[in-house]
């Protein structure tokens, strides 16, 4: 799994990579051979005004299917990304068991 992380607006610190490698590990199979890649955007939306700002962008890449995106916001940046790591593992579960109810219905 090939995992571009970026920090824009500020400098991405070994801790909030840290966090995001960790909280995709544990929600993504491992050994997928599905999955291609995934990006993570890390951005302070409001610069220095404050507030509920901090915003963890995700999209995952899967082969022979469609993007998976979200995004998630919130004052605190560690916050802000495992809840969109938790984003992540709900709308896979769901797509994941939409395909098998689809095949379910054809046999």
């Amino acid at each position: 799994m090939k995992i571009d992380i970026r920090a824009i607006g500020f400098s991405l610190t070994d801790s909030l990579e840290r966090q995001v490698v960790a909280g995709l590990e544990r929600v993504l199979r491992r050994g997928d051979p599905t999955l291609r890649r995934i990006q993570v955007r890390l951005r302070d939306v409001n610069g220095p005004r404050g507030g509920a700002d901090k915003r963890c962008s995700l999209r995952v890449d899967y082969a022979g299917r469609e993007v998976l995106a979200v995004s998630r916001t919130h004052a605190d940046l560690y916050a802000a990304i495992s809840m969109a790591t938790e984003a992540v593992s709900r709308n896979r579960d769901d797509r994941s068991r939409r395909v098998r109810d689809a095949r379910r219905r054809l046999s």
